[in-house]
């Protein structure tokens, strides 16, 4: 197979606690704005089951969502997946489509980078769904261009897909 093929994208439209519970991925991939307080969408939901986890991450300036900033952070068995990667965004009005293509590419090259290969993708709690659409989309073409196959769930609702 040529490229990194998703075998198949899986979506989990429904962004709930139940949901995050049984996303059975080794990796989790989460967007924050800098400005985004409290914490919402994918990122919101692993906060609230983690006690704070991220949002403590964020307040004390071990991660600071600036765009383009990344994180590689172990759940430390808070959740099924073992590796939870974070993205900044950058404030909120500065996520849209023509920026989310520039922070897909990175989004995928870390997780090259990674050796990723069992990915769940966190819907980012900014941005109108064009932006999602193309983050999305970005990610996905970048991975197609490597050699090695993964397993890849969009959670959250992404429409224009």
């Amino acid at each position: 197979m040529n490229g990194m093929q998703a075998k198949k994208l899986q979506l989990s439209p429904s962004l709930s606690l139940q949901t995050l519970d049984h996303l059975d991925h080794d990796d989790l991939v989460l967007w924050i704005a800098s400005d985004e307080r409290p914490l919402k969408a994918a990122a919101g939901y692993v906060d609230w089951r983690c006690n704070g986890w991220l949002s403590r991450l964020v307040t004390s300036g071990q991660f600071r969502c600036e765009r383009g900033e990344q994180l590689l952070t172990l759940s430390q068995g808070r959740l099924r997946a073992k590796r939870v990667f974070l993205v900044g965004l950058g404030e909120q009005k500065s996520f849209h489509s023509r920026g989310a293509e520039e922070i897909g590419a990175l989004s995928a090259k870390m997780l090259v980078s990674a050796a990723a290969s069992d990915i769940a993708l966190g819907l980012p709690g900014t941005g109108d769904a064009d932006a999602h659409a193309e983050l999305l989309q970005t990610v996905l073409r970048t991975l197609q261009q490597e050699p090695r196959s993964a397993k890849m769930t969009a959670w959250g609702p992404w429409r224009k897909m």
